[in-house]
């Protein structure tokens, strides 16, 4: 079986998500198994921040002194405020634990097996949140996860993105800051030009 992330490439939640997943696979095929654990570890912590912003939760929740915003923390954020399954968060856990011990232990052996076993966990993580929060109906690449789904369909339906009128204003704002930023930077370029041009046919 090959993993492929084709969905996420027009998909509005997740489209942005594509380069980075498809280049774990990409790693996988090269034999880089190690770096697919620790680029699959880093990623769905940009997934789990993802999550934060759609469910309208604190980015910046407690933590205690030492702590910091990582993998481990925002799950744990993520399990004390929804109700997902829990074996989407035994997911989560599964791929951190492997991710850590791939960047820690230099001498930690990985086997294409761990590596396929993760790339399974983020695409099922990926499937989970797609049928969740954009009404997909992706199959699973777990079998357990397929039954899971099929005997508890309430923990697997439908959920609502709760980003606040106050969000998307931000995001309207930004998208106008970044429009414009990119209008005067045009400008710029054009008038560089045209003065070069000018400076070209004086001489």
């Amino acid at each position: 079986m090959k993993a492929n992330f084709d969905y996420l490439k027009n998909n509005q939640l997740l489209k942005d998500e594509y380069q980075t997943a498809n280049k774990i696979v990409k790693l996988y095929e090269i034999e880089d198994y190690r770096d697919v654990i620790i680029n699959a570890r880093l990623f769905l912590e940009e997934i789990t921040k993802l999550v934060i912003k759609w469910e309208n939760l604190n980015c910046y929740y407690p933590l205690k002194d030492g702590e910091h915003y990582n993998l481990r923390n925002n799950t744990q954020y993520l399990r004390e405020n929804l109700d997902y399954p829990l074996i989407i968060f035994k997911l989560f856990d599964e791929v951190r634990r492997l991710g850590n011990e791939a960047v820690h232990d230099s001498k930690f052996q990985i086997n294409p097996n761990q590596a396929w076993h993760v790339i399974c966990n983020v695409n099922d993580i990926l499937v989970f949140l797609l049928n969740s929060y954009n009404g997909q109906k992706l199959n699973y690449l777990r079998p357990d996860l397929n039954l899971e789904a099929s005997d508890h369909p309430d923990k697997f339906g439908m959920r609502k993105l709760k980003i606040t009128e106050q969000t998307k204003r931000q995001n309207i704002r930004k998208n106008n800051v970044e429009q414009a930023q990119s209008f005067l930077k045009n400008k710029q370029k054009k008038h560089y030009h045209l003065r070069k041009s000018r400076h070209f046919f004086k001489h």
